[in-house]
């Protein structure tokens, strides 16, 4: 499982009204998109006070729905995988492997993940690692020990975190 790092303070605007284009959406929700996302401003209120507004572009929160919209092309691209899925909600993801071998799933799962931090790098968001969760589950005949941990690719050449494996999450 993955978090996004600073997810609603890092969505492209512009990139978002694309994959609303790239979607088929109707030119009215494309308009009506691209009219929710400019010219936003926003009033803080505290004790009974309000503040001056505060113009916003990028950074302002979109709502859940748009959010999901925004990373539906990752969801596209795991279409294509074999034994493995990708789950997302706004800003968080689990990828699933399923394999006989406990390091053909670590290794799927390496692949996978990295393939999903290549995409986020490309719509300018990344992973949070210090919120990166591991749990493997077996069935319980099965005698054979998973991984106590994985080592995931920073996208830097040559760094690493470790991912402890855990039995809840």
């Amino acid at each position: 499982m993955f978090d996004i790092q600073g997810f609603f303070d890092n969505i492209n605007h512009n990139r978002l009204v694309r994959v609303f284009v790239n979607l088929g959406f109707a030119p009215e929700l494309v308009s009506w998109c691209k009219s929710f996302l400019t010219n936003r401003s926003v009033h803080l209120k505290f004790n009974g006070k309000s503040s001056d507004p505060l113009e916003t572009e990028v950074g302002m929160p979109v709502s859940p729905v748009l959010s999901i919209i925004y990373t539906s092309p990752l969801l596209h691209l795991m279409q294509s995988w074999n034994n493995t899925l990708l789950g997302m909600y706004i800003d968080d993801g689990a990828i699933f492997a399923c394999r006989r071998d406990w390091d053909d799933v670590a290794n799927i799962l390496r692949e996978r993940y990295v393939r999903c931090m290549e995409w986020l790098t490309k719509a300018g968001l990344k992973a949070e690692p210090d919120k990166t969760e591991l749990i493997f589950f077996k069935r319980s005949r099965d005698k054979s020990v998973p991984p106590a941990s994985i080592q995931l690719p920073f996208l830097t050449p040559n760094m690493h975190y470790r991912v402890q494996a855990t039995n809840t999450l």
